[in-house]
Order: C-alpha cells, then sequence, then structure tokens
C-alpha cells in the first residue's frame, strides 16, 4: 500500500513524504513557513509516484492557519487529480504518538492566551480518544485536569505553568515535532479504511480563525 503524507500545520517546518505501508521512499521537507511555496516545488519531484499512489494522508489541524489552509488545499487538488481519496489525521494524534504508554495531554499554542488541546490514551491495542481537538483557557485546564498527565507540545517555553494550579499534575515534554515516519505510524495503526473520503469531503481542523481573516469576512 503506497499513500503520500502531507505535513505543514505547524509554523518551524513542513514536508510531503511517500510511503509504502511504513518504508519510506520519498521525502521533500522544508524549513520555516513559506509551505505554499515549498509544497508546490514538491510536485516535480513526487511525479514518478503519482500513478502507485492509493491515497493521500493529510495533517487536517489543528495549527497554523495558513499551514493547514496550504496541507488540506494542496491534498484535495492531487485527490481531484489523481482520482484517489483523502485519509484526514489530527496533528494533535501524530504528536502523542511516541508517548502513550500513559495518559498524553496534547497542548499547542492557539494564541491569545489560548491552546489547542486534546486528550489520549493507550487502551489495549487501540488508541482511546478522551479529549477530541479543542480550544482551551488556562482556566479551562486547570478545571479539566484532575490527575497527573504527559504533556507534550509547544507552549512551556512561552507560557509559565509554574504558577498554575496543575504544575504539579503537569510532566512536561517541549519535544512535539511531526516527523513522516510518527504520521505513517499513525495511519498504519488507526488505518480504517471508512474514514477514506473524497476531495470534496475533508475539512480542515482550523478551530480558530485569525482576527484578521474574521475582520475580512
Amino acid at each position: 500500500m503506497k499513500y503520500l503524507c502531507v505535513e505543514t500545520s505547524g509554523h518551524a517546518s513542513g514536508f510531503v513524504a511517500v510511503f509504502s505501508d511504513s518504508k519510506q521512499e520519498f521525502e521533500y521537507r522544508w524549513e520555516g513557513e513559506l509551505h505554499s511555496e515549498n509544497i508546490t516545488k514538491s510536485l516535480k519531484a513526487l511525479t514518478p509516484y503519482f500513478e502507485q499512489l492509493k491515497f493521500i494522508a493529510v495533517d487536517i489541524g489543528p495549527g497554523r492557519f495558513t499551514g493547514i489552509r496550504t496541507a488540506v488545499n494542496f491534498s484535495k487538488t492531487l485527490s481531484y487529480y489523481l482520482k484517489i481519496p483523502l485519509y484526514p489525521c489530527h496533528s494533535l494524534r501524530i504528536i502523542a504518538e511516541p508517548y502513550l504508554e500513559n495518559s498524553v495531554l496534547c497542548i499547542m499554542e492557539a494564541f491569545g492566551q489560548m491552546f489547542y488541546t486534546s486528550i489520549y490514551r493507550k487502551k489495549n491495542n487501540d488508541v482511546e480518544t478522551l479529549l477530541k481537538p479543542s480550544v482551551w483557557s488556562m482556566q479551562q485546564l486547570e478545571e479539566k485536569i484532575k490527575e497527573p498527565v504527559t504533556a507534550v507540545g509547544d507552549v512551556f517555553d512561552k507560557y509559565d505553568f509554574s504558577k498554575s494550579a496543575i504544575k504539579d499534575l503537569l510532566k512536561p515534554i517541549k519535544e512535539c515535532q511531526i516527523s513522516p515516519y510518527l504520521f505513517a505510524q499513525v495511519v498504519l495503526k488507526e488505518w480504517d479504511e471508512k474514514k477514506l473520503q473524497a476531495w470534496h469531503e475533508i475539512e480542515p481542523c482550523y478551530l480558530r480563525v485569525p482576527g484578521v481573516i474574521k475582520k475580512s469576512q
């Protein structure tokens, strides 16, 4: 089973990668937030794989608005052109993958003192979603988190959790980079043909829209 993974939800980097089951065959990666420009450049290198691809796995967010829009629009266009389905994945589920021996709180910056948040835990051979991707304030975190949890995200350098009511409950992990390997692991672990969607069915998981875009609507 050969498929393409498309990831541009963050600000540090992005990539497209081709896998045959768990074996990576191709990767085009870039640093920084110029996702639209770089993902377009990847097309020439991807062309030899087009006829072999069975589906496109795309990170639908949450994360940076422009990045999510870039990944989803690119994937929808390619899906339409190649006549293959899309497989949606959440960014927070992917960053949770290495830490699922315990309950995992995924917490990423959503700006304006708000956080993209979700909670997962391993249950037998499956992964249980205790909280679907949501937007929480610090107050909501303090109200909802009642037991020790591994907390993975990009917020621990910017926000001072040492003064929060949940500081003793969090085991913070700052490493939350999404790699092609992690992305493919999640796709294969949670593979369900029923989750495949046509190009016109898939929706980005924005959760929050930047104020400048709201004003223009």
